[in-house]
């Protein structure tokens, strides 16, 4: 499954001025808070699941900036991609670590 998380984050297609806030926004990440922040939540049940629900939240997020919608708020949009890029990253080393 991480597999083909990575391989949609790679797929994305995102103002470049959104990705580069994102992957600057990596290198403060602190996983459990930054999801505490964002969901409410105390641990996601696995990094797939995780993945998963990530990306929904992002093209959730994207499509209200496409529309132009009132209650798109970038820092949202922003804080989920830097989640989506940590975690990507969090599964190439795993899988890494797996091949080693």
């Amino acid at each position: 499954m991480t597999l083909s998380a990575i391989n949609r984050l790679q797929r994305l297609n995102r103002p470049k001025i959104l990705v580069q806030a994102a992957r600057h926004g990596v290198t403060t990440y602190e996983r459990k808070p930054h999801l505490l922040h964002l969901f409410g939540w105390q641990k996601p049940k696995s990094l797939s699941a995780l993945l998963d629900t990530l990306f929904e939240k992002e093209a959730e997020l994207n499509k209200m900036r496409r529309l132009n919608d009132a209650a798109y708020q970038i820092q949202d949009h922003i804080a989920i991609l830097t989640a989506l890029i940590a975690g990507a990253t969090q599964a190439t080393a795993r899988l890494h670590q797996m091949a080693a």
